[in-house]
């Protein structure tokens, strides 16, 4: 059954929330982290996944160029 939400002053219907409306929101605020108001983008658990993902990123970026070397410098020759 949907739930319908009102203005209180006029009585008119502003908006209709379904079974489907209700999965999405409890996914949103899964998505941002806010699981209390769904509107806070900035809490603190998603910027310290931002600024850990950075992190990882660079790290990574720091590490490639090793790898690659190490790759391309290491010829094996077959064993007789």
């Amino acid at each position: 059954m949907p739930m319908l939400i009102t203005v209180t002053m006029r009585g008119e219907i502003v908006a209709r929330r379904t079974s489907w409306w209700r999965v999405y929101d409890l996914m949103w605020g899964l998505h941002i982290m806010d699981l209390q108001g769904r509107e806070d983008t900035n809490n603190p658990w998603v910027v310290s996944f931002g600024v850990l993902a950075l992190a990882m990123v660079l790290l990574a970026m720091a590490l490639l160029p090793m790898t690659i070397r190490r790759r391309s410098g290491k010829r094996s020759v077959p064993a007789e």
